[in-house]
């Protein structure tokens, strides 16, 4: 799994909120090696969907950049996507990312907990 207990659980602890990985539905995802996953709450529940599309492709922009699909309001969760360029590793090994590709890569997990944390009237 990309996401593990581990890597989130200071979500846990400051937030409240986990990721749990989800099977998509079919036809739902744009490539394979994107991942689903729900996000809870620990006294709310479900609170939101986060996609993380985490691989290199020709029609990506190189930065991190979190993209709010959907915004929370009463009748939907909010969705957002988290978008890289990385290039996969390999076998074994996986991705290499530096100091200051994991600062972007957390700044925009940030923006995405925002999304789903807010609670604004319009």
């Amino acid at each position: 799994a990309v996401v593990s207990t581990q890597s989130t659980g200071w979500m846990e602890d400051t937030f409240g909120v986990t990721l749990v990985a989800e099977r998509p539905l079919k036809g739902e995802l744009w490539h394979p090696d994107v991942v689903k996953l729900a996000v809870e709450h620990e006294k709310e529940g479900l609170i939101g969907l986060l996609y993380l599309d985490f691989y290199t492709s020709d029609k990506k922009r190189s930065p991190p950049c979190n993209h709010v699909i959907q915004a929370r309001t009463n009748k939907q969760l909010p969705i957002s996507v988290i978008e890289c360029s990385y290039t996969p590793g390999n076998g074994y090994r996986p991705p290499h990312l530096n100091l200051n590709t994991l600062e972007k890569l957390f700044r925009e997990l940030g923006g995405a907990i925002h999304n789903f944390l807010s609670r604004n009237k319009y």
